[in-house]
């Protein structure tokens, strides 16, 4: 019975190597195809990537050509542009190089135009000084000169008033209107003429005029025995101004002026006097009167108006 079993087993077990075995050609005739297929689509894709390949590289040197005459281009170009760069950068050193010895010879110039202000201003302000101290000296001589004759006038003014303070005072009563002279001579007489004294009086506030000098001296005698000698008429000498009149008050000019005035008219009715004989000749005395102006009138008659 064992051995049955046994047969048994080893028959299955046959049966199953069989069935394994088909089973195993079969799986082995589907990895074959399969293989097969793979092969053939492994080919395909190995001529695809050839194909590929070859149509790339023929596109890829096309453009690194293209490129590559592109970037020689703008390679010459650069350089052309490098070498005008270049040219324009050595005229500007040319130029600026210029520029600079312009600049220092302009320098140069001017610091010598410089220094030569220099030295003039210099020498003007030494003028300048030189100028100030003679301004200087000389305003301090005017000045000490001018003090000098503030004192010479104090002291002249002190003298003068001491001189003339003995002269008469105005009277306080009313003055005469009129100043009159006369001057009286006796045709009748051969021997002499009765002279008057001229009354020396102030011209009147309401006076602006001064009173003529008597004619009669000057007129012709009608009698015909007398025997008229003309004498040539004094040269007409301008007033002599003292300078002690200058510095004078109008009190003491006026003063001064009225002593002049009293002993001139004195001195001109004394000569006719001394100057006639008795009856060979009779002789007509000029009087001489000083030509007056206007200004000195008017202050004159001020004067003599404060007086009054």
């Amino acid at each position: 019975m064992a051995v049955a079993t046994a047969d048994t087993k080893i028959r299955n077990l046959e049966s199953s190597i069989l069935f394994m075995q088909s089973d195993h050609a079969i799986t082995l005739k589907g990895l074959h195809a399969e293989i097969q297929k793979l092969q053939k689509k492994c080919s395909e894709y190995t001529f695809q990537i050839a194909m590929q390949t070859t149509s790339s590289t023929e596109f890829n040197e096309d453009h690194y050509i293209r490129r590559v005459k592109s970037l020689e281009e703008s390679l010459v170009q650069r350089d052309t542009n490098k070498a005008d760069l270049e040219k324009q950068i050595e005229k500007k050193d040319r130029k600026i190089a210029m520029l600079e010895q312009q600049l220092k010879a302009q320098e140069k110039r001017l610091c010598d135009k410089l220094k030569e202000k220099d030295i003039t201003v210099q020498k003007l302000n030494r003028e300048l000084e030189m100028k100030t101290d003679n301004i200087v000296a000389i305003t301090h001589q005017l000045h000490q000169m001018k003090v000098v004759q503030m004192r010479y006038n104090e002291s002249h003014s002190k003298d003068q008033q001491e001189r003339f303070s003995h002269s008469p005072a105005p009277p306080k009563d009313g003055a005469p209107s009129r100043r009159r002279s006369s001057l009286r001579k006796s045709s009748t007489t051969p021997a002499g003429l009765d002279i008057q004294d001229i009354s020396a009086g102030r011209v009147s506030s309401g006076r602006k005029l001064p009173v003529p000098p008597d004619p009669s001296p000057f007129l012709h005698h009608p009698k015909p025995e007398v025997k008229v000698e003309l004498r040539p008429s004094p040269q007409v000498l301008p007033p002599i101004r003292n300078i002690e009149e200058e510095y004078l008050t109008p009190r003491q000019a006026y003063s001064q002026t009225f002593v002049r005035h009293k002993s001139n008219t004195q001195q001109k009715n004394i000569s006719p006097i001394n100057g006639l004989s008795s009856s060979d000749s009779q002789e007509v005395e000029t009087l001489a009167v000083d030509q007056t102006s206007k200004h000195k009138w008017r202050e004159e008659n001020s004067q003599s108006f404060d007086y009054n």
